[in-house]
């Protein structure tokens, strides 16, 4: 299988390593001069190149998009026209615009889609997810899901004030930089009916976008709160969720799921197995993704799906420009 990754910052030299790891022949192209991939030069089954249309003769089983999400919708484009297979980094796109004509015609023309969503594969978001199906506490009746990370943590090699976090331009902004956290709702809750959001950009950070999120969503008759901020130190990642007759919740720090029971009162606190890395997740998507493309399985965070979160997304903007105004999903474009 041979994989042409476009873009080479962090989560791309990330992706290249990983399909290396798995003996796929990577190409690789980055726009940026600056960014170095020397470390992954020295694999015989990797290859450079300069200049992108010299990359793109080439033949291909898939493309990867780990560019700046400004650029997402070019490298869509592209990827149409060479009818390859594509894994794209979120989110898909900085605007839902024209979106489903995009899925539409990758599924008319029979390609595989996937959207990154490693924290679907997490061993926390996973098993909250077999918490809700199996219905061990009963049907779910309002969530809580919460990340904070302090910006200047975050980027820590680069004056953040530039990075793409930083630009409305490049598609930044506490909303789509944790468009996990939206995605994690679509997966583990459903698609919301409706969204009333406060966005807001506070001056703490000296930034052009927002940097605190305040969301309310609201799925048949749960309810969900959703908090997202570039603010927090010590960076937090959490989802509590309540039960009909039970509790649930998530941690990141800790990385354990802690459930109570209302009917026995038992307590459990289960941690992640031993194997357990930071790295695990991006293992497991990228064995699962890897097996889509090997057996042509349609993956469970194809194009649609991510496109449905960034539709979320849009939903809580214009909310939060719209001084909270409730928001029918249906008002962004029925997909």
């Amino acid at each position: 299988m041979k994989i042409l990754v476009l873009g080479l910052g962090s989560i791309g030299r990330r992706h290249c390593q990983l399909l290396l790891d798995h003996g796929i022949s990577v190409g690789a192209w980055t726009p940026s001069a600056l960014l170095s991939c020397a470390e992954l030069e020295k694999h015989r089954n990797f290859i450079f190149f300069k200049d992108l249309n010299l990359a793109l003769s080439r033949p291909w089983d898939c493309l990867y998009v780990c560019t700046v999400s400004s650029h997402h919708r070019f490298c869509l484009e592209l990827a149409l026209r060479k009818r390859l297979n594509i894994f794209v980094e979120k989110p898909v796109c900085v605007s839902f615009a024209g979106l489903p004509t995009v899925v539409e015609c990758f599924e008319r023309y029979g390609l595989l889609t996937h959207v990154g969503s490693n924290m679907r594969f997490h061993f926390g978001p996973e098993r909250l997810k077999e918490l809700i199906e199996s219905r061990e506490f009963g049907d779910v009746v309002s969530a809580q899901i919460y990340a904070g990370m302090r910006l200047t943590d975050w980027k820590p090699n680069q004056n953040y004030r530039h990075s793409y976090s930083a630009k409305k331009s490049l598609g930044g902004g506490a909303t789509l930089d944790f468009i996990h956290e939206i995605d994690l709702i679509n997966w583990l809750f459903g698609f919301p009916g409706s969204v009333s959001a406060s966005v807001v950009n506070t001056g703490a950070l000296e930034i052009e976008t927002e940097d605190s999120v305040d969301a309310i969503l609201k799925v048949g008759n749960k309810v969900l709160n959703l908090h997202l901020d570039y603010l927090r130190r010590p960076f937090e990642r959490r989802i509590e969720i309540n039960f009909e007759s039970g509790f649930a919740r998530w941690c990141l720090s800790s990385n354990d799921v802690i459930t109570n029971s209302y009917l026995s009162g038992e307590i459990r606190y289960e941690t992640a197995p031993a194997f357990w890395e930071h790295q695990t997740m991006y293992e497991k998507q990228t064995e699962y993704w890897l097996n889509c493309l090997k057996h042509g399985v349609c993956s469970m965070s194809d194009l649609a799906q991510g496109v449905r979160a960034l539709q979320i997304a849009e939903a809580i903007k214009l909310s939060g420009a719209s001084d909270s105004k409730n928001i029918e999903l249906e008002e962004i474009n029925e997909f």
